[in-house]
């Protein structure tokens, strides 16, 4: 039955996040250019790509972002530690932390450490839509 309500399309999403910059952490590169396209297709006016902790703390020192997806097991600093090291410069940014992991300890030990939203991988575009209207709930 419809409704009438619609899911709006990514174009009439894109707006929202035009001029909007997010930093990407992951140590796989398919997941990081999957994550960079959705942020695109979304609108997203600039993405950063980092595939270790070290490397996004080296971008978060230079600019600011708007949202940060990270990977919790990263080669280096990695989980709570870099979500901490991060909250340090990045004040504004919201953080949700993308990740494998099945274990529900894992999710609840993200959001206990200061993570916004938890999402599990793969990441589909529309899951990652979904955790970025919550966070503009917010």
């Amino acid at each position: 039955m419809d409704d009438g309500s619609e899911e709006p399309l990514y174009s009439e999403i894109a707006p929202r996040y035009e001029g909007h910059a997010a930093l990407i952490v992951d140590d796989s590169k398919l997941q990081r250019r999957i994550l960079a396209r959705i942020l695109g297709d979304l609108g997203f006016g600039q993405v950063e790509l980092a595939s270790t902790g070290d490397e996004a703390l080296a971008l978060a020192r230079e600019r600011e972002f708007d949202v940060v997806l990270a990977d919790w097991h990263l080669p280096g600093l990695q989980g709570a530690a870099l979500l901490r090291e991060l909250r340090a410069t990045q004040t504004s940014a919201k953080f949700v932390v993308v990740s494998a992991e099945t274990d529900l300890g894992v999710a609840e030990e993200a959001l206990g450490a200061g993570a916004d939203e938890y999402l599990m991988k793969p990441a589909a575009p529309d899951l990652v839509r979904a955790k970025l209207a919550l966070l503009d709930e917010r």
